[in-house]
């Protein structure tokens, strides 16, 4: 990827030199920059807003529609979400600010309420509010019209606006849910009761919309399907609380109200589990309502719960689904919404799985691919690598870093979960890197960093040099480390062999300080490579001719 000095200038330069005649070319070439992936895509956002928000009196119709058309063409991209949060991140915005934009760029209802629930995803709790007030508020406009004729037909328009768009069609049940919150009476909306009296409500609602504004579109009835298969047994559980495991018959009840269930349904459901294990709401009184509408009664105590049964929930999926296939419902989490909050929530996890299946969890789930949801893959990664052997292993990794001599105390290699020997481990990390995710790769490498200094190197040696961006960094902080103890020799000796483009890149950064020159030309001859130092000399050759031109 260019320097992000560089992409700035480019896109600048671009926007400013648009006219009629060179428009469209404009256009494409602004929205190549989306494929430079996320950062490409922020930066390309970011810029369009800075010239909405510039109040220099440039009018020009042609530069409004060329940010309008690259702005929609970056909404429909999978990750617009997190290209809007990054991209206002650094802009203060008031409460008009999101209206101020879309109503610049002519955006209809549909693409308003879409860039709010955009937000929802933010890590930032004042642009999430902002998001979701701004929605609301398209909302309320919308059914504030006396006709309902018309704002029943637009909310079909904005359902099927968000199910065909690509970097909005996830957010569906977001939109359900705001429409949860609000119960039309009227011509007016006030907060309604929780999301479990509702949700079927939204759905019956959309239902009886379609019916006034008489339309058939085959899509809109594929979009309520989805819409009810997002209402899902998860949230529902969710809102119900810890008293839904409080024992195998009522847990029973509860589940067997979505089957069939399948891999991704179970997957979801624990996906919600793992995140609210603990600090749920006191869920009584909607326990109380949901059983009255099974006719059941209520012959526990609840409110002395304070987390999930595992044992019971596992139990009661054998006995419901007994052919569940759990490797395929860990390879689901990778699914909107998932994510570790805490080492608590990752021994959770852990347990559900260890509690259904006998055999070791399957690393390819998380290490196999970068996930969709980059973040949840990273949260899972993150406790993973710290944790336990008993809690969690990467010794069944099928690419496992050979064994070899290290002047560390050899106890060292055979402790911990053996996460920085497994090789699949650090592909995916080099992956997530390049796709935009570096700072908290990062984060994952610290202690390995302090304390496993030469299994990292030995270990990004091993990678596949397009993912060079993580690989580079180590190589850099450890092979200075390194080269400063005579006693870890060896371990270029082993570098060499793997990787000796690595090798004499590391040597030629070294060379920079005087101080490693005789050190360099030692390992050289312990090396006994005549290429490795005809290379080198030639790169100290040239080195001082530069310092002496300078």
């Amino acid at each position: 990827m260019l320097p992000s000095s560089i992409i700035a200038g480019q896109i600048q330069l671009l926007l400013h030199s648009v006219n009629d005649f060179n428009f469209d070319s404009t256009r494409r070439e602004l929205c190549q920059f989306a494929e430079y992936g996320s950062e490409g895509s922020t930066m390309l956002l970011q810029m369009c807003l800075d010239q909405i928000l510039v109040k220099d009196g440039d009018t020009l119709p042609q530069k409004k529609e060329l940010l309008s058309a690259v702005v929609r063409y970056l909404l429909d991209k999978t990750h617009f979400s997190t290209n809007l949060s990054e991209a206002l991140n650094d802009i203060p915005i008031n409460e008009s600010f999101l209206g101020d934009i879309s109503n610049t760029l002519g955006m209809s209802v549909a693409e308003k309420i879409g860039v709010g629930i955009a937000l929802l995803d933010s890590d930032n709790p004042d642009l999430k509010m902002k998001g979701q007030n701004f929605c609301i508020a398209q909302i309320e406009e919308l059914c504030a019209n006396p006709s309902s004729t018309l704002h029943t037909e637009q909310i079909h328009d904005i359902v099927m606006f968000l199910y065909r768009t690509e970097g909005l069609s996830k957010h569906m049940d977001s939109f359900t849910k705001i429409l949860s919150l609000l119960q039309l009476k009227g011509n007016t909306f006030f907060l309604s009761a929780p999301l479990l009296t509702n949700e079927s409500n939204a759905i019956n609602k959309f239902r009886h919309l379609d019916l006034v504004s008489g339309c058939s579109d085959n899509d809109f009835d594929v979009a309520l399907a989805e819409i009810e298969k997002e209402i899902s047994m998860a949230d529902i559980v969710a809102e119900l609380g810890y008293g839904c495991t409080v024992d195998i018959s009522h847990c029973k009840e509860i589940l067997s109200q979505f089957l069939p269930l399948n891999e991704e349904t179970l997957s979801k459901l624990i996906g919600i589990i793992v995140r609210d294990h603990s600090n749920l709401e006191d869920t009584l009184n909607v326990q109380t309502t949901f059983c009255s509408a099974l006719g059941s009664g209520l012959t526990n105590d609840f409110s002395l719960l304070n987390t999930w049964n595992v044992n019971v929930l596992v139990d009661t999926i054998e006995e419901l689904a007994p052919k569940t296939n759990w490797s395929l419902v860990m390879e689901k989490l990778d699914h909107e919404g998932f994510v570790i909050p805490d080492e608590t929530a990752f021994s959770l996890l852990m347990s559900v799985y260890k509690c259904a299946c006998e055999d070791p969890f399957p690393l390819d789930a998380i290490c196999g691919s970068v996930w969709k949801n980059a973040e949840g893959q990273l949260s899972f990664l993150r406790y993973a690598v710290s944790a336990p052997p008993e809690i969690f292993s990467f010794e069944h990794c099928s690419r496992q870093l050979i064994f070899f001599q290290t002047n560390a105390d050899p106890g060292y290699l055979k402790k911990g979960n053996q996460a920085w020997f497994c090789l699949d481990l650090l592909e995916i990390l080099c992956q997530l890197a390049e796709s935009g995710h570096a700072s908290l790769v990062r984060l994952i490498l610290d202690d390995p960093l302090s304390h496993y200094p030469e299994v990292l190197l030995i270990g990004v040696a091993h990678i596949n040099t397009t993912y060079n961006l993580i690989q580079h960094e180590v190589s850099s902080t450890l092979f200075h480390v390194i080269l400063k103890d005579p006693s870890r020799s060896s371990t270029f000796t082993q570098l060499w062999h793997i990787n000796p483009n690595l090798v004499l890149r590391g040597f030629i950064e070294s060379l920079t300080d005087p101080k490693n020159l005789f050190r360099v030309v030692d390992i050289c001859e312990e090396l006994k490579n005549d290429m490795l130092r005809m290379q080198l000399t030639g790169s100290l050759i040239f080195m001082l001719l530069l310092a002496c031109y300078v």
